[in-house]
């Protein structure tokens, strides 16, 4: 056998689907790295992947155009707080200890008196049903669990129908990646658009809690 030979290698990337490890999966929004390598028996290459969105970016919902990337840096923001919220208004900060990426992310802080948030999009989107990948991108830091789930709003009858989806869990003071796979939940709703929601409670050992969001993007093939 020849000591060297080209190889066309491949690299997919990968996202935990739902942060779960056991939902390992090719993020189908992902251009895939390709490159040609000249391999020699006994040495190592080091490959240093890149990645992007494909060239025409991921689709948004029609409602969304202009909306998304949500990254809380216009004086506006896409969400709006729910009618049993403790907390009426949405704030975005600067501290630069807090904010994850550009000059601010959005930030809720509960404490004894203002112990419970709901927060929700103030539009609805049109979603594709057909089982095209549907997924919600967000950066998270967060003292305490908070719930994600979507309204599916009937566009004739007007009936709401509530879906629980997700509880992500405390990050340390770290700030984490999901993905979050949405493709399953609305196939049922057709005739349908959606919003997001959220809801976080106060862990009461704390003086306060502090829940923030950067970079929210609902995305679709």
């Amino acid at each position: 056998f020849p000591s060297s030979r080209y190889h066309r290698i491949s690299i997919s990337p990968g996202i935990l689907a739902n942060g779960m490890n056991s939902d390992r999966r090719i993020y189908p929004f992902f251009t895939d790295y390709e490159i040609n390598l000249n391999t020699t028996a006994g040495k190592i290459d080091t490959i240093h992947p890149k990645i992007s969105y494909f060239k025409d970016g991921p689709k948004y919902p029609p409602e969304g155009l202009g909306q998304f990337p949500e990254g809380f840096e216009g004086a506006g923001t896409i969400l709006k707080t729910g009618p049993s919220s403790k907390i009426d208004t949405i704030i975005r900060t600067s501290n630069s200890n807090l904010v994850f990426d550009g000059n601010y992310s959005l930030l809720f802080e509960l404490d004894a008196s203002k112990d419970y948030i709901e927060f929700e999009t103030a539009k609805s989107y049109s979603l594709p049903l057909f089982k095209r990948p549907v997924y919600v991108e967000l950066n998270f830091r967060t003292d305490v669990p908070f719930n994600v789930g979507l309204y599916a709003e009937n566009a004739i009858t007007g009936q709401v129908v509530v879906i629980p989806f997700i509880t992500l869990l405390a990050t340390e003071g770290e700030w984490k990646k999901i993905y979050l796979n949405l493709t399953n939940d609305i196939q049922s709703f057709s005739g349908s658009k959606f919003k997001l929601w959220f809801n976080a409670g106060h862990d009461s050992t704390l003086v306060k809690s502090q829940l923030l969001i950067d970079n929210l993007k609902i995305i679709y093939q």
